[in-house]
């Protein structure tokens, strides 16, 4: 068990990090999938694509896993 905490021991602090450099990049990706769909689509969906991608920016951010109960 020590073996396993000795690798791991020197990253521990460095998963704190994680949500926050995600932060803006999900926001950027789901920006890029939308215009990707809305090329794809030759704009007959936009509507839709915008919806999907706004649920989707409010589902990664503040935690919400997006399940409810």
């Amino acid at each position: 068990m020590d073996k396993i905490k000795e690798m791991f021991g020197g990253h521990s602090g460095k998963t704190h990090d994680i949500p926050r450099q995600a932060e803006g990049r999900t926001d950027d990706i789901v920006d890029k999938g939308s215009e990707w769909a809305k090329d794809k689509t030759g704009g007959r969906y936009d509507d839709q694509i915008d919806r999907a991608a706004e649920e989707a920016r409010k589902r990664t951010q503040g935690g919400d896993d997006g399940r409810e109960g």
